[in-house]
């Protein structure tokens, strides 16, 4: 994975501005998008949330 360039910011997920995030990805509604930034401790737990996800589905498909 390409590690990705930080700036200064708003995270969305905290909702804390002047922080140093990083572009997660964009989000989509109604037709439009808008960039999706996250701070650190925030990173932390979506890459723990993905992982999870992926054991728990890895799961599901051998069973």
């Amino acid at each position: 994975m390409m590690r990705q360039r930080s700036q200064i910011g708003f995270c969305l997920w905290c909702r804390t501005d002047a922080v140093l995030v990083t572009f997660i990805g964009p989000v989509e509604s109604a037709g439009s998008s808008a960039p999706v930034l996250a701070c650190e401790l925030c990173l932390q737990f979506i890459r723990s949330y993905v992982r999870e996800y992926v054991t728990q589905w890895d799961r599901r498909s051998t069973a």
